[in-house]
């Protein structure tokens, strides 16, 4: 029994090349075989590639469930990228995939501008004494309505470190399952709403440059990931524009983490796409895998069937 299943695993890894790192999934693990558009591989105990490897790293998949890859690429199998889900969850998670891909919303750019006040011959009508409420604020071209302001909470957390940020805004609309972050659509212009917050009161957000939630970073106690309340913030005080990269070193987790040294690294963290990996090391990391010194991961080809 473990033969065969150290013989399955062997032929997986040897036709599986490292693919395009998702943020918070991170890397996929390809296969270079046949693909339909799933992975399939002959003559083992399941011929989806992706369930094979479920099984052979993570156990048995319970009757009557699927597997959903998070990551959207069909041919990868890597665990950390597979859900286990209903048939109905699985064919609702297809259909938002597609309905994403075929129904592009507009961008900002592509919209009109909304004339300001008193163009249209109209006196400029007094704003009301509340900020939001009742006040549709212009985010280039496209304005936030009140219904979007009547889903912030203005009474959220304080960051401990710098009480003097003030309260969070946690908007209260639904977070996405994989990064907590929440998007809205106006004018038919979907968006995440801490940056169309940003737009509307601070700037127009600069090319290469991303939201960074300053209440995050004065947290430690946050978990960085999901559930992480300060990814709802809409405090255009708590929001700064930055680099991706400075964006990664003020998380509180990363000030904590330790740079690994390059000898500590497994081997495909510093492989790319379509490049070779030492087998030695991916092996050895494998539960049920003795390392091999002589064989690499190949790009193509159909040997090892």
């Amino acid at each position: 029994m473990t033969r065969n299943r150290r013989s399955e695993l062997e032929r997986l890894v040897n036709r599986t090349v490292l693919g395009p790192t998702h943020p918070e999934l991170g890397t996929c693990w390809l296969f270079t075989g046949t693909t339909t558009p799933y992975g399939r591989i002959a003559k083992a105990q399941d011929s989806y590639t992706h369930r094979l490897g479920w099984r052979l790293l993570r156990g048995a998949i319970p009757e009557g469930m699927e597997l959903h890859h998070r990551c959207g690429v069909y041919a990868c199998w890597n665990p950390d990228h597979l859900q286990i889900v209903t048939h109905t969850e699985n064919l609702a998670y297809r259909r938002k995939a597609r309905l994403r891909a075929t129904a592009r919303p507009r961008q900002a750019s592509d919209l009109k501008p909304v004339r300001s006040p008193g163009q249209s011959g109209r006196p400029p009508s007094r704003p009301r004494a509340d900020q939001h409420v009742g006040r549709a604020d212009e985010v280039d071209g496209i304005a936030l309505p009140a219904r979007f302001w009547k889903k912030v909470d203005k009474n959220g957390p304080v960051p401990p470190l710098r009480p003097e940020l003030g309260p969070c805004w946690l908007h209260e609309g639904t977070p996405e399952k994989a990064t907590g972050y929440i998007r809205c659509e106006i004018n038919r212009v979907r968006d995440y709403v801490h940056r169309f917050v940003y737009r509307a009161f601070v700037e127009p957000i600069p090319d290469g440059k991303e939201i960074d939630h300053q209440c995050h970073n004065a947290d430690p106690s946050c978990p960085s990931d999901a559930s992480c309340l300060h990814r709802r913030c809409t405090n255009p005080g708590h929001l700064e524009a930055v680099t991706h990269r400075e964006n990664m070193d003020r998380s509180p987790k990363q000030s904590c983490r330790q740079e690994p040294s390059q000898d500590s690294l497994p081997a495909w963290t510093s492989v790319r796409q379509g490049q070779h990996a030492d087998d030695a090391a991916w092996r050895s990391s494998l539960p049920g895998l003795q390392p091999c010194s002589a064989a690499t991961i190949p790009r193509t080809g159909r040997s090892g069937l």
